[in-house]
């Protein structure tokens, strides 16, 4: 009896269109699950193949196709959607923290708006918890919501303005051309959401210029959107006092409510060690670690002191004096005092 065996090995070419094939159907697992329209999806990320070729890919068909080209452009989408992953599980809130709360209340309640006030501002300082705030929606919302974050480059209207279009998954406008201008892109926007009622989060509002808080407004007039955006406070009383009267308008006559965001009180420090450490957290520690972390950093002095407590070790509750030190061991690194 013949016991040899052969064995055959996929080659280069077939392996890569493996790859390609098993990214490309992790990228549409992600989508399905979120209910998110292919067109958002690839306004997200504009390397990702069109609609033609990511059908193919999924069905296995690699004729008349750079399979190199499509494996870096695929593989470049789903790392980003790896890390993005990684950094939910080990974010800087829970959903039953006080920001996450605070902010999803005032969305819930929100997307029940049919009138004009469809706009709800979240003020918050540094690491009081905005941008977990708003991915946290986003996540909840997936396939309704799409959050993009506001940077110095919006001060041009036509780069804010595309970008957020993106974020929307319009690509083009009423006349079936690209648009140019930032002017062309807000038209294009309000056409092709007219009738949406996505909610658009926006993190970073403080960059926002008057005119873009202009055309925040006039969103809100010409579509269905109900929008969210997220600042420091100051900078933003900052850019309204200095904004456009029709900003103004959307502050006064927009609005649907504010939202304030403060330091983390002790039960959410409590919760969030408790999760982060592995271990109970009694009140007498949890109410030292929420003390320091209103001078020195907030919901991040809690992720940076529950690393300190897992380096550190130990068992049971956390008391009082494990939690001070590691409460100043934090405090310490930040103020560089011995």
């Amino acid at each position: 009896m013949d016991t040899n065996t052969t064995t055959t090995h996929p080659t280069a070419a077939e392996a890569e269109q493996h790859e390609l094939r098993e990214l490309t159907r992790g990228v549409e697992d992600y989508r399905a699950a979120g209910r998110i329209p292919f067109n958002a999806l690839r306004g997200r990320f504009p390397s990702l193949p069109s609609d033609k070729p990511y059908k193919k890919i999924l069905a296995g068909d690699f004729t008349e196709m750079n399979v190199g080209d499509m494996l870096a452009r695929v593989r470049g989408v789903w790392q980003t959607l790896e890390a993005e992953r990684e950094q939910r599980a080990r974010a800087d809130l829970y959903p039953d923290m006080r920001p996450a709360e605070q902010v999803s209340l005032a969305v819930s309640e929100l997307l029940r708006e049919t009138g004009d006030n469809r706009f709800v501002f979240v003020a918050g300082r540094a690491a009081h918890g905005k941008t977990c705030a708003l991915r946290l929606l986003a996540d909840r919302y997936a396939g309704v919501a799409v959050l993009v974050t506001a940077h110095e480059g919006w001060s041009s209207y036509e780069l804010a303005m595309s970008e957020v279009a993106a974020a929307l998954g319009v690509e083009k406008g009423a006349d079936g051309r690209k648009p140019r201008g930032g002017g062309a892109w807000l038209a294009a926007i309000a056409a092709g959401c007219r009738a949406s009622r996505a909610l658009l989060l926006i993190d970073e509002a403080h960059h926002m210029t008057g005119k873009l808080l202009n055309a925040v407004k006039h969103l809100i007039n010409t579509t269905g959107l109900r929008i969210v955006a997220a600042g420091i406070p100051t900078l933003w009383e900052k850019l309204t006092s200095q904004a456009y009267e029709e900003a103004q308008q959307l502050r006064l006559n927009r609005m649907f409510c504010r939202v304030e965001l403060g330091p983390p009180p002790a039960d959410d420090a409590a919760r969030f060690l408790a999760r982060r450490v592995g271990r109970p957290v009694g009140k007498g520690a949890a109410a030292r670690v929420a003390e320091a972390a209103r001078e020195f950093g907030a919901y991040k002095f809690l992720h940076r002191v529950g690393e300190a407590l897992i380096e550190a070790g130990g068992e049971g509750e956390v008391g009082d004096s494990e939690a001070s030190a590691a409460a100043l061991k934090i405090t310490r690194d930040i103020t560089g005092r011995s």
